[in-house]
């Protein structure tokens, strides 16, 4: 069978093991043939690629998180695409889809390891901002195991992020107060005006706890924590009898030569009755259907929404993806092809 693209892919490729933040140089654009699909398997034109911190821990040359990216290998990512050609009989060719597809133009995989998508329901770069893994991620999270009530204070740390924004939206739909945390003036005020939170703490404040201690006066019942370090540590101390911690990720502590800090000490779970969670959010993905729903739903209401930051062309993903680390990005970061 003649593959419907006769051009070679281009691939963006770990060059090197990062030495604390990711660089330039430790990327490699690449191009390699485009694979015949086989039985079962399709082909696919990517046309979104998402950018997450948690790609940058699998980085490293050992990695619990999903494995560790080997050198020369293509970047993995969730991605969008259109098919190109199928021996599956899950797709035809022009479905659009979601999948692993990586950091490259052209993906032959597995035709059960892609999600159809409508891109009537919602535009294309929605599915990955709006109604992607990062706010599928804040849904499960928080409805899941944080579980706020009405009258609750939800603090959620990176709340300009893609995670931290739907985490804040839902809590509010859920009756709680949203209290975010992110870095600089500008942030926190985007992120009480875009996104309704009902306060935003600047960590990068002198005054960062007396902010904290202002916008909580009755302490913090749920921490949805995404940041770690030091305002993992300022959090935890605020936290009330039977309150839930729940773990989504340390993006602070990712690029960190001498490997993860020391959490904070267990004593106050124990005298304060704390729940404390970690998740990964593959472990839900038979709720996706369930979430796209209610976010569309939430949408329509004009009670959920999402910011994009879209950067044009796959050779621009490494300083994309290393800017979105740094945290210049407001909104859910990712790449048109």
């Amino acid at each position: 069978m003649t593959p419907a693209v006769v051009q070679p892919a281009t691939q963006v490729r770990l060059a090197a093991r990062p030495r604390g933040q990711p660089k330039l140089e430790d990327f490699e654009i690449a191009t390699a043939p485009v694979a015949i699909p086989g039985e079962g398997e399709i082909l696919v034109e990517t046309t979104y690629l998402s950018l997450d911190p948690a790609l940058r821990p699998r980085m490293n040359e050992v990695s619990a998180y999903a494995g560790a990216v080997p050198l020369n290998a293509t970047i993995p990512s969730p991605a969008l695409g259109i098919v190109l050609e199928s021996r599956s009989p899950l797709h035809r060719p022009g479905d659009h889809v979601f999948g692993m597809f990586g950091w490259q133009s052209h993906a032959t995989v597995q035709g059960s390891e892609a999600r159809r998508i409508d891109p009537e329901r919602a535009a294309l770069p929605r599915w990955l901002s709006l109604l992607g893994l990062s706010s599928f991620t804040a849904y499960v999270g928080l409805v899941e195991l944080g579980r706020p009530r009405p009258g609750e204070t939800v603090v959620v740390s990176a709340a300009a992020g893609a995670t931290g924004a739907a985490v804040g939206q839902i809590a509010k739909i859920l009756g709680a107060r949203a209290v975010g945390i992110a870095g600089g003036a500008a942030k926190c005020s985007a992120v009480v005006d875009a996104y309704g939170f009902d306060a935003c703490v600047d960590y990068k404040a002198a005054d960062f706890l007396e902010q904290l201690d202002a916008a909580c006066p009755d302490g913090v019942d749920v921490d949805f924590e995404n940041v770690g370090g030091d305002i993992l540590r300022a959090v935890y101390d605020r936290m009330n009898p039977d309150g839930r911690v729940i773990v989504c990720g340390l993006v602070s502590e990712y690029s960190r030569d001498d490997g993860f800090l020391p959490g904070p000490s267990l004593w106050p779970a124990v005298y304060k009755s704390l729940r404390i969670d970690g998740f990964r959010a593959s472990r839900y993905f038979d709720r996706i259907p369930e979430f796209v729903d209610k976010a569309l739903e939430w949408s329509q209401a004009g009670l959920f929404t999402h910011r994009e930051h879209v950067t044009e062309g796959i050779e621009h993903a490494p300083q994309a993806f290393i800017d979105m680390l740094a945290g210049r990005h407001f909104g859910k970061a990712m790449v048109k092809i």
